[in-house]
């Protein structure tokens, strides 16, 4: 799980607090020159340098270093201000009953560091300790005289430690829960991505059972020697396009325009006898734009900045186009006529499948059938950069616009 908003959270924090050292440290140098034979010369310098420059040098270093190290620091920094006050109490006397210890002055940073390094509620236990240290020391250094003004002390440090640990406490526990929602987002997001793999693989292998396997299989059914020689074809083309969804390497490479339009042409033969494929010069893409063609005549190779396929990408659309004309076959009506034309456009092409047929109402096919839905519109608009729509009406023949553009 992620523990950006944690970090970022902890961050800030250590930064206030290494603040808040370097201004107690400016407002309470003062009293430090004063007090100075109240306590021994090496305590002072020690507790000097642990009660102010190790909350400002967490505070600095936060900002690089990650997320445990910067806990560890914050925790340490507030163990070791608890306990530099808790010394005072023993090496700290006599003072005047008025004039609390210069350490006690930064109460408020040891709780307020623990809170930041562990933001738990049960880390507000801290504050009663610090407060119950204060009393101690005042009563140490001052004398009984000095409970009074300790009481006071006490009550004001009470609420000024609890303010600190519970923003510290409250924001943690909101950034902990910001890390969490991330990480569930991101699994979601995951979770949805592989979902959508699956039904799009799934669709494939529909698809590609529909158009080879299914289509083998029915032939076969009719039983008569005059298709036989067209099953073993359809069969073998099944186990080809089988493999090739196996082991994707079989698939050729990238082909140009005219290239496509000359597997369509072969391809078509095969699948429904002679329908006319022809190249046209330019053509309006699905979305509506306009766009020359870059291909050249039937049968030209390749022209420099002609717009190639990859070859996952033609073979799909060849695929829908050969199951938009066995889908015309099987329902245009037997004196329909079919025709293909193949147009590149900019970095895409454009295919169109037309018959003038019977035609049908889109909104009446059924969803379970596969055809239309999968195998032709689905197979296409799976497609990155991949459209598809089907223009048809009832007597009113029907089109089939297959687009493709990389961009």
């Amino acid at each position: 799980m992620t523990h950006a908003a944690q970090l970022r959270t902890a961050r800030i924090l250590a930064a206030v607090i290494g603040a808040a050292g370097l201004l107690y440290a400016v407002l309470s140098w003062g009293a430090l020159q004063e007090q100075a034979g109240a306590a021994p010369p090496a305590w002072t310098v020690v507790a000097a340098l642990g009660a102010f420059g190790v909350p400002v040098l967490v505070g600095a270093l936060g900002w690089v270093l990650p997320l445990p190290a910067l806990r560890v620091g914050l925790a340490g920094s507030g163990i070791l201000s608890l306990a530099l006050i808790a010394s005072a109490a023993v090496l700290v006397r006599g003072l005047p009953p008025e004039s609390p210890p210069w350490i006690v002055t930064f109460l408020a940073i040891g709780p307020a560091a623990l809170a930041a390094a562990v933001p738990r509620g049960w880390i507000g236990v801290s504050v009663p300790i610090a407060v119950a240290e204060l009393v101690v020391v005042r009563l140490a250094a001052g004398g009984r005289a000095a409970l009074s003004p300790a009481i006071e002390d006490a009550i004001f440090s009470i609420a000024i430690c609890s303010i600190f640990v519970a923003l510290a406490v409250v924001v943690g526990r909101q950034a902990e829960q910001l890390d969490a929602q991330a990480a569930a987002a991101e699994r979601r997001s995951g979770d949805r991505a592989a979902a959508e793999a699956r039904l799009t693989e799934r669709d494939r292998v529909d698809a590609l059972l529909h158009d080879t396997v299914l289509s083998a299989l029915l032939l076969a059914a009719r039983g008569t020697p005059a298709v036989e020689q067209e099953v073993r074809r359809q069969a073998g083309e099944a186990l080809g396009a089988l493999d090739a969804a196996v082991d994707p390497a079989q698939e050729p490479g990238a082909v140009a325009t005219t290239e496509l339009a000359e597997v369509l042409r072969a391809r078509l033969v095969r699948v429904a006898g002679r329908v006319p494929v022809r190249e046209v010069e330019g053509a309006a893409s699905v979305s509506g734009a306009s766009h020359p063609a870059d291909g050249a005549g039937v049968g030209a190779r390749p022209a420099p900045g002609e717009t190639r396929i990859p070859a996952a990408i033609a073979e799909a659309l060849i695929a829908a186009v050969l199951e938009a004309v066995r889908n015309a076959g099987r329902h245009a009506g037997p004196r329909a006529h079919q025709s293909v034309e193949v147009a590149a456009h900019g970095d895409g092409v454009r295919i169109e499948i037309r018959d003038d047929g019977r035609g049908f109402d889109p909104e009446t096919v059924d969803p379970a059938r596969l055809g239309v839905r999968r195998s032709i519109l689905g197979r296409v608009r799976a497609l990155p950069g991949g459209r598809a729509e089907i223009v048809t009406a009832p007597g009113a023949g029907t089109r089939v616009i297959l687009d493709w553009s990389a961009s």
